[in-house]
């Protein structure tokens, strides 16, 4: 499974190859890391007539930039999950105020 991963978060390597650790799945981070801009440009530029002329224009924007592979031990993986669980479940059942 792969996951494209855009917008400010994948400026920080960490978090992209946490996430995939995390996720257990690889994470791709494309050549344009801003997608609802791309998005609005090909919408905005597809009935124009230089979209027309210039075939091909959105592949040049796209592309693979990085691939984050998991690289976590499933068991340290689900350490980590369940700690995530244990915390969130502290904060909406007000069990951090004890």
């Amino acid at each position: 499974m792969l996951s494209v991963l855009t917008g400010g978060l994948v400026a920080n390597k960490f978090i992209c190859q946490f996430l995939a650790d995390m996720l257990g799945f690889s994470i791709e981070v494309p050549k344009v890391t801003e997608g609802s801009g791309l998005g609005r440009c090909s919408a905005g530029g597809s009935s124009g007539w230089r979209f027309q002329q210039r075939r091909g224009g959105r592949r040049e924007l796209e592309g693979q930039k990085k691939i984050y592979k998991p690289k976590m031990d499933v068991s340290q993986r689900e350490k980590l999950y369940a700690g995530w669980g244990e915390a969130v479940a502290m904060l909406t059942k007000g069990g951090g105020d004890k």
